[in-house]
């Protein structure tokens, strides 16, 4: 099973890689990603350039959004 994941102020993409090894550890370590889709809102420029390449910006403010 997969989804996506959005989060909003996701600063250097932390909580998203914690929330991904959590969940391939309680997939037994499957290889498939759990979260297919990664998502962020990001105001930072130098966080935005920290984030894993696999993380999509939908924006930078989320009342604009």
């Amino acid at each position: 099973m997969s989804t996506s994941i959005l989060e909003i102020g996701a600063g250097n993409g932390k909580v998203l890689k914690t929330l991904e090894q959590l969940s391939k550890e309680q997939n037994n370590n499957e290889k498939v990603a759990y979260f297919q889709n990664k998502y962020a809102i990001e105001k930072s420029e130098i966080l935005i350039q920290q984030l894993p390449a696999d993380v999509v910006i939908v924006g930078t403010d989320l009342l604009r959004i």
